[in-house]
């Protein structure tokens, strides 16, 4: 027994895949800047740094199989001061997220790319990191659904200039990623 299938159902059979990533495409452009700006927003307002993107942009393909938000010019302040030089500066921010779950409207982050970004930590006279002064929350999250939720299957960091600066003796230490490099992987 032979099974024929008709040029229509092929054509069908192709274009059904697009049509779906079309459509989560859609989903995910629709509500991008609303998730973006609740997302800067609730870590501005959690924590005593400051946040600063000048944009973002959906990227399908760059975290296959999640689709994902790039965002653009991401900076992290040690304080809402946003004159002081950031602590971390990076081009590309890339949060992959499933297609299923965006459909169902949960955005939970399955992976993070950072590409071309400068992050300098420095040690103070206290013994305190900066970036831990940056991330210090402001006040207690009292329901744990009130927190973003982050699920990280990958992280990469690619062309990433670490800089670890101690403030007491003035050595400074420097590494330098030029290749992507896989941190977490499950």
């Amino acid at each position: 027994m032979k099974i024929v299938i008709s040029k229509k159902r092929w054509l069908w059979l192709l274009t059904l895949p697009i049509l779906l990533l079309v459509v989560v495409i859609g989903v995910l452009n629709a509500r991008q800047d609303k998730f973006v700006q609740e997302l800067l927003t609730n870590a501005n307002d959690d924590f005593k740094g400051k946040i600063t993107i000048e944009g973002s942009v959906i990227s399908p393909f760059k975290n296959f199989p999640y689709i994902s938000i790039d965002l653009k010019e991401l900076k992290v302040f040690e304080t809402k001061d946003i004159q002081l030089s950031p602590i971390i500066k990076i081009k590309d921010a890339y949060a992959g997220f499933d297609l299923w779950t965006v459909l169902l409207g949960d955005f939970e982050i399955k992976t993070i790319r950072i590409t071309d970004a400068a992050i300098n930590i420095t040690l103070d006279s206290n013994n305190t990191l900066n970036i831990v002064k940056a991330f210090e929350p402001i006040r207690d999250i009292n329901n744990i659904k009130d927190a973003f939720r982050v699920n990280l299957k990958k992280i990469i960091l690619e062309k990433v200039q670490l800089t670890k600066t101690n403030l007491q003796d003035s050595i400074s230490l420097v590494f330098e990623m030029t290749k992507p490099l896989p941190i977490l992987k499950q």
